[in-house]
């Protein structure tokens, strides 16, 4: 079995072969953040997550680069001093550790 580490790890399904090869045949691997064609397949990415996981329309959708970032958003935007953190292993400690990094405040 073929695992990916990034940011795993996780499985990764022999799709994943021909998925890479259909984005490299159509440009997408070279396509510029800033260009129109991938703003507009970013908005029916969008469009298609909201569709399918129920997002009322008044939320927004957010893609961002690593869990650490994912965590740094969620301390910087949800809590004011400080937040509780339950984990059993090495990937809760992290946000935590994240987190008491940006609000000392924090309790693991």
């Amino acid at each position: 079995m073929l695992l990916s580490f990034n940011p795993g790890p996780s499985k990764v399904y022999p799709e994943i072969r021909q998925y890479m090869v259909e984005a490299h045949d159509e440009g997408i691997l070279q396509m510029g953040h800033r260009s129109d064609r991938f703003v507009q397949m970013s908005k029916g990415v969008v469009a298609e997550i909201k569709a399918k996981l129920n997002v009322p329309a008044e939320f927004f959708v957010y893609f961002v680069s690593s869990a650490t970032e994912s965590w740094e958003i969620i301390v910087q935007s949800l809590t004011r001093s400080s937040s509780l953190h339950f984990y059993n292993g090495a990937f809760g400690e992290k946000w935590y550790q994240t987190a008491k990094a940006l609000r000392p405040g924090a309790v693991g």
